[in-house]
């Protein structure tokens, strides 16, 4: 099975007028769909993102904070899964508890250099 990133994209709005109540039983939803996708042999890691962090650029500006994207579109976390393909990876990303918050999910196969799709020729 190939591997597939699930980036968790924008919704960041939507926290933001929950009670304390609202945001414990939202991240509980993500507990429990990373432990369902675990309990189907699928996890391959993933995490919550810092919504800032630094980038490293060639252009002589060095090190600068960032990424600045706009709030309906920062990165929020991903999560490594496996999946038969691209609509297995849909079905999976389907379950995604930030898509009750407003927000979307970015899904790209990974490349496995070890001989994977790298040799087979990954989807562009």
């Amino acid at each position: 099975m190939a591997q597939y990133m699930l980036i968790l994209r924008g919704g960041e709005d939507s926290w933001k007028s929950l009670t304390p109540e609202q945001t414990r039983e939202a991240y509980q939803r993500y507990f429990d769909w990373s432990a369902r996708l675990e309990r189907e042999n699928r996890a391959r890691g993933g995490n919550e993102l810092y919504p800032t962090g630094r980038v490293v650029r060639t252009n002589g500006q060095g090190i600068v904070d960032g990424p600045y994207a706009e709030t309906k579109e920062g990165i929020g976390g991903y999560f490594i899964v496996e999946a038969a393909d691209y609509d297995d990876a849909v079905q999976v990303a389907r379950g995604c508890p930030i898509l009750l918050h407003d927000g979307f999910v970015e899904i790209r196969e990974c490349v496995d250099h070890s001989g994977g799709a790298a040799a087979r020729g990954a989807d562009a």
